[in-house]
């Protein structure tokens, strides 16, 4: 949930540009929500929430790349995060991000608090044709208590 704060926080919301002749980068994510850190007795909504995306590093930023067609991409609410979406990227050679933030959020008190249960942050190098798609999955997935909390 920080990670996905920061990244909205960077982006400013705006899509990066991908020119006039875009490659296209296809992400299939299929990720199931990790509860293993939670016993019977804690108080967490019946859900999770997603935040995921396709990421341009540019100009010392996180750029978000369009998605084609447009669609949500932020809190995504259900079990297991399903997509095969297309990302429309500039062409050339590139530093991509494929992140998903999976999170539920636990109560206490009066105050629910975000908790990450699953988290993707890859880094992806790419050398992009105009027109040319290329597909990505998540290669390394962080679960539950293996999160490290301490950074984004």
């Amino acid at each position: 949930m920080a990670l996905a704060g920061l990244l909205a926080g960077c982006a400013g919301g705006q899509y990066a540009d991908p020119g006039p002749q875009p490659a296209r980068i296809r992400a299939r994510v299929d990720l199931l929500t990790d509860r293993s850190q939670f016993d019977q007795f804690d108080d967490t909504t019946p859900y999770t929430s997603w935040d995921w995306g396709l990421w341009i590093e540019q100009d010392g930023r996180l750029m978000r790349l369009p998605p084609s067609p447009p669609q949500q991409l932020t809190v995504i609410q259900t079990e297991r995060l399903q997509r095969d979406t297309v990302f429309l990227a500039p062409p050339g050679r590139h530093v991509y991000r494929l992140i998903v933030d999976g999170y539920v959020k636990l109560r206490e008190g009066w105050t629910y608090w975000p908790i990450d249960v699953v988290r993707v942050n890859d880094r992806l190098t790419l050398d992009l044709a105009p027109g040319q798609e290329v597909t990505v999955s998540p290669k390394k997935v962080l679960r539950g208590a293996g999160i490290d909390r301490k950074r984004p």
